[in-house]
């Protein structure tokens, strides 16, 4: 009879402390190492140790031997185990405490596969062109002409008006051909010269034209190539509601000028 009771004592008392939250269960480590087809160490693989009671998660990273810990501190024994790494199939299977083993391995092999990646759209607006900036390109090498250096048979001449540059050459046309210049010693064929951004073949501009002029050597801009020697630019001034008009008087023309008394 005494026996019975002592039997029936312990089981009430055990079935009690199981219910008493106050119990805590003793920690539980899972630990393992995670390799790769050759069995080399996988770094950086991440591991999810899950309870399959609470469903309560934790993650861990692997080493550069490929060993990962998790630690749980009132574990129930039971858990999950999910292994991801980039370019590897993903792994995931159960594992159990027996007895009251305190230390869990998790080790894990996992092998190649080819990951498809989503669609990535990647979408910019594009600017329009300011065709009337004026700013001087970045290269540094763009500089305006000086055109008040000019005598007044030299304004419109293209040659001349690149020539008012320090560093840029004179070459004068022979045989009725138009002039040039020339840009660290480069034949003047090596030039080129654009007009609002277009090709300009000619040598020549009215002398009254409202026009912006600067000459660059080597350019940022990819745009403005086809050229070894120097690119000479010029600008028309933007459309507006008002006219605007110019004018010059030339008083030192030879067919107006007296050679002597009688003439």
């Amino acid at each position: 009879m005494l026996e019975r009771f002592k039997h029936f004592f312990a089981l009430v008392l055990l079935k009690r402390i199981k219910r008493d939250p106050r119990v805590r269960l003793a920690p539980c480590t899972i630990r393992g190492r995670v390799t790769g087809p050759e069995n080399q160490p996988l770094e950086g693989a991440q591991v999810t140790v899950t309870t399959l009671a609470g469903a309560v998660s934790r993650n861990a990273r692997t080493d550069a031997n490929g060993r990962y810990t998790v630690t749980f501190p009132g574990g129930d024994g039971d858990y999950f185990v999910t292994f991801n790494s980039i370019g590897y199939a993903q792994r995931r299977y159960e594992i159990k405490r027996v007895a009251d083993e305190d230390i869990l391995i998790a080790d894990s092999k996992m092998s190649r596969t080819a990951t498809a990646l989503g669609e990535v759209r990647v979408q910019g607006d594009r600017t329009r062109p300011n065709r009337n900036e004026t700013n001087p390109d970045i290269s540094g090498t763009e500089r305006a002409t000086n055109t008040s250096a000019l005598s007044a048979a030299q304004m419109g001449d293209l040659a001349a008006m690149a020539a008012s540059i320090p560093g840029v050459l004179l070459v004068p046309g022979a045989d009725g051909d138009p002039s040039g210049f020339s840009v660290l010693g480069l034949d003047p064929s090596q030039n080129s010269t654009t007009l609002n951004g277009q090709n300009f073949g000619g040598s020549d501009i009215p002398r009254d034209a409202a026009v912006g002029s600067s000459l660059t050597t080597s350019p940022y801009d990819v745009s403005r190539g086809g050229f070894s020697g120097a690119n000479f630019n010029l600008r028309t001034q933007s459309g507006t509601n008002f006219i605007l008009r110019t004018n010059s008087l030339n008083i030192d023309s030879p067919s107006m000028q007296w050679t002597d008394q009688a003439a």
